[in-house]
């Protein structure tokens, strides 16, 4: 009977296979196994590397004060700015503490000194001090008005000591590091603080740098204009470690995690890199083909050009086929487009499949094409989980890393030269002797590394996140599992040799025991 009701229970419901989407929220665990963070720690450190070498060789000719004067100059007058090489940096320091108070002759001899930055810090916290302790003991004025004076004072300082920063001789490399790092901040204030800049930007047509808008413009276009017309060889070798050091490591943590995730695998460090050192060339090669690809055709639309329009009697032909040169670069701007989405997925492809790198492109893309609404759900459920994860982590690692100063700090008692103990003499920037030199140099080492882990763990979530959107996409467009994945020869032998030495060793253990 159509009216007869028939009672259903229901005893679970399997929500990966009715919205495949919320697989992608493993990578946010996976990301957080020791070896995909020591693998993408590895990643991240061979880049900074590559970044100090760079420092190293060219010497420290930059400081970050330069990208200032870039942005408000004309060229014109940015180029004679810098003709003046290291008298610009000696006159922006003469002018900064000329009205300090500090002796001129104390004064010009910091500045001429080799560490004059230390020197002039030195230098301008004892005078801080000295006048905070004058106000302190001074029986005219009250206690409201000695703490506006010390408010004062310590505002003035933090704005010296922002000087010296921006005026301190470094490395390419490190100071558009330290420009990039105070951009991002600027970012994340002006977003908390809904500082969206919005009204500015529909009135004036610009936003002010303290805004979202304005930030936003600084990093995507002033600071890579300022890159490519002082640094452009730090580019091209930034750009040339980056990719080896993708090929390589990026390649080891593409395999952890599509075993990870296919398998439930959990491969050793050692065995990813052996996997990306056997498929190396193709990790190295196979982002390269679809630029080169479009590359290869815009040069030809090029020679077509040169070879046609520039003869008159040719100039007719040249005309005809002008059609086939718009057809060719249609072409062209739908690749990059495909490629600017799908290039994310090149590297799961190469590690879940182990193929080519025509095959890998031709998947990658083709997925990317044949289903664009999921390729863009998927993605964005990728980002909201990783915005929660990755904030997660970093606030963990910041709480963990400022709770371990703090307690470190009150068990450090012996006084410094300079009236500071020794543990926040580390961050005053202050000469140091050669034990406490050392000392500080291990412990930067290590809140250098508590930063990289930040930096590995945004690293191995990416990698997790576009494996799972290569298995979902495969799956959606080939109707392939999730848990199919490619094991090489290489592998199958390292796994019997390791299960033959265990059952070896058990063999040995169990005739002991008897």
């Amino acid at each position: 009977m159509l009216n007869d009701r028939e009672r259903v229970a229901v005893e679970s419901i399997d929500w990966a296979g009715a919205l495949p989407a919320l697989r992608i929220a493993r990578a946010a665990r996976m990301a957080l196994r020791p070896t995909a963070l020591f693998v993408a720690l590895l990643l991240v450190g061979f880049i900074f590397a590559g970044g100090y070498v760079y420092d190293a060789v060219t010497g420290r000719v930059v400081v970050t004060a330069d990208y200032e004067h870039f942005r408000h100059l004309s060229r014109a007058d940015y180029g004679k700015y810098m003709e003046d090489g290291d008298k610009r940096v000696t006159k922006a320091l003469r002018n900064s503490f000329e009205t300090f108070y500090i002796d001129p002759a104390e004064l010009e001899k910091a500045i001429q000194s080799p560490d004059r930055t230390a020197q002039l810090r030195k230098r301008m916290l004892e005078r801080v001090e000295e006048e905070i302790a004058h106000t302190y003991a001074s029986n005219l004025l009250n206690e409201q008005t000695k703490a506006k004076f010390v408010a004062g004072k310590q505002r003035q300082r933090a704005d010296l000591i922002r000087r010296l920063d921006s005026l301190h001789n470094r490395g390419a490399f490190e100071a558009a590091a330290a420009i990039k790092v105070r951009l991002l901040r600027r970012l994340v204030s002006a977003t908390l603080a809904r500082r969206t800049g919005l009204v500015e930007w529909h009135v004036n047509g610009s936003a002010s740098r303290g805004s979202m808008i304005g930030t936003l413009q600084e990093l995507v276009v002033a600071f890579p204009r300022w890159l490519i017309a002082e640094h452009p060889w730090l580019i091209v070798s930034h750009l040339l470690v980056s990719i080896f050091g993708f090929a390589l490591f990026g390649g080891a943590l593409s395999r952890l995690t599509a075993l990870h995730a296919t398998k439930d695998e959990r491969l050793p460090a050692t065995r990813a890199l052996a996997f990306a050192g056997r498929k190396f060339v193709w990790f190295f090669v196979t982002p390269w083909m679809p630029i080169l690809l479009a590359g290869t055709l815009a040069g030809g639309i090029v020679l077509g050009g040169l070879a046609l329009l520039n003869v008159p009697w040719l100039g007719l032909l040249g005309a005809v086929l002008y059609g086939l040169a718009l057809v060719v670069a249609i072409l062209i701007v739908f690749l990059m487009a495909v490629y600017a989405c799908g290039a994310p997925l090149l590297y799961p492809a190469l590690a879940v499949e182990g193929t080519d790198g025509f095959d890998a492109n031709s998947r990658a893309l083709g997925y990317v094409v044949a289903r664009p609404w999921r390729w863009l759900g998927y993605n964005a459920v990728a980002v909201v989980i990783g915005l929660i994860a990755c904030g997660l982590f970093a606030a963990v690692v910041c709480l963990a890393t400022t709770l371990t100063d703090k307690l470190v700090g009150l068990g450090v008692v012996a006084e410094h030269a300079d009236g500071l103990d020794r543990f926040e003499a580390i961050d005053a920037d202050t000469p140091l002797d050669w034990p406490l030199a050392g000392t500080a140099a291990v412990i930067h080492f290590w809140r250098c590394v508590a930063t990289g882990l930040m930096l590995a763990y945004v690293t191995a979530f990416f990698f997790s996140a576009q494996t799972w959107v290569y298995l979902l996409l495969r799956h959606s467009v080939d109707g392939t599992e999730p848990n199919d994945v490619y094991i090489d020869d290489a592998e199958t032998r390292t796994a019997i040799e390791e299960a033959a030495d265990e059952l070896a060793e058990a063999d040995v253990q169990t005739d002991a025991s008897a």
